[in-house]
């Protein structure tokens, strides 16, 4: 047994005893590293076991290098004699928190498969990034927040001035009668401007409802039933539906049944205007079917009013221009002329154009608070459009 160095101290008699006797023991077998991991688990309570680990691994470490080395064997002994170690846990790698692209609302998947989308924030997983009164409110400025929306939104109002004019065309004309062929041509372009023109609103609502800043673009990728004969029935129906009610009544006047009474017109017409969002929305999203669950629809609306109040007020505004070209004379015979109200610059003809403008630019901020009220409120729709 090696001995210590003068003036280290002196240890237990039963740690002596315990070195001396594994001294005289033959070496086990066991390697010195695992007596050693054995030596740091043990407790402090058992230091006799403890010592008797440390005179093994001396005697193992001494067989294992061929050589007695007293100040190595005087080291173990020396661990074997203190309280016994634990480990120390080893150190966690901390990794970093992945942030998601955008926050808010998931982008709803099957509104961005009706949608079209288009440019990178179709792409990106997105929703509201302001509240709805302060969205409702950029959507007046949505129509030239960037240079492509600007550019979109100058070219349909150019192409509602051309449509105007093309509506009154036969009236320019001498006697206002057209041959056939420029009857067929004179409906084939209304048509056409019209549908192209319903196309992009209901895409507004569409896109917006999917989380998307852009307007959409200029586009006649698919054929000329998918891009302009669809949108515009589709748009014309909506309409059509949420006037109902204000076209039986004016069936039931024209029958005899009911007097014409100017309230009663202006009350049902004010309701149409009111169901009219809803509808939209509906056939921008593909679920039309839903117009049959009218419990469901004023469910919706009663859980979410004051935002669809705002969405009616907005589409009051621009509807009212296309109801006053559409109905105009129903309204003259009830003696009410829609138009009487308007400023009389509005009446010339240029003025007419301008009064076209106007109808366009609200009729986009209209579109686009339909979508706002989906993005922001369709938690508390009482029925699901996946």
């Amino acid at each position: 047994t090696p001995k210590r160095p003068v003036g280290a101290a002196a240890q237990p008699a039963g740690v002596s005893a315990e070195r001396a006797k594994a001294s005289a023991e033959p070496a086990e077998e066991a390697a010195p590293l695992e007596l050693l991991e054995k030596l740091m688990s043990a407790s402090p309570a058992d230091s006799s076991a403890a010592a008797t680990s440390g005179a093994r691994i001396a005697s193992a470490g001494a067989q294992a290098t061929g050589a007695a080395d007293p100040e190595s064997i005087e080291l173990l002994y020396d661990l074997a004699d203190g309280e016994a170690v634990t480990a120390a846990a080893p150190r966690k790698t901390v990794q970093p928190v992945q942030q998601p692209r955008t926050a808010g609302y998931a982008r709803d998947e099957f509104i961005a498969a009706s949608a079209k989308p288009r440019g990178a924030l179709a792409d990106a997983t997105s929703g509201p990034r302001r509240g709805f009164w302060l969205d409702a409110a950029h959507a007046y400025a949505y129509p030239f927040a960037s240079i492509g929306n600007g550019i979109t939104a100058v070219i349909l109002m150019i192409v509602g001035v051309v449509r105007l004019l093309v509506y009154h065309g036969p009236g320019l004309l001498p006697g206002g009668r057209l041959v056939i062929y420029g009857w067929v041509c004179w409906w084939g372009l209304r048509i056409m401007l019209y549908g192209w023109m319903a196309s992009v609103y209901l895409r507004i609502v569409s896109e917006t409802a999917a989380g998307n800043d852009d307007l959409p673009g200029i586009e006649l990728s698919g054929s000329w039933l998918d891009d302009i004969l669809y949108p515009a029935l589709t748009y014309f129906l909506t309409f059509v539906l949420a006037m109902v009610p204000n076209i039986a009544y004016y069936i039931l006047v024209l029958s005899g049944i009911l007097d014409p009474n100017t309230v009663l017109l202006t009350t049902w017409t004010l309701i149409g205007i009111f169901l009219w969002p809803m509808f939209m929305l509906l056939f921008a999203l593909g679920v039309w079917r839903m117009i049959f669950r009218p419990d469901l629809i004023l469910m919706t609306v009663a859980q979410s009013f004051p935002a669809y109040a705002a969405v009616w007020g907005a589409l009051l505004i621009s509807s009212s221009l296309m109801v006053g070209q559409m109905v105009e004379d129903v309204f003259l015979q009830f003696g009410v002329d829609p138009f009487a109200y308007l400023p009389d610059m509005f009446q010339s003809f240029w003025g007419g154009m301008g009064l076209e403008v106007i109808y366009v630019y609200l009729t986009i901020v209209s579109m686009r608070i339909i979508g706002l009220y989906y993005l922001h409120f369709k938690r508390k729709f009482a029925f699901k459009l996946e």
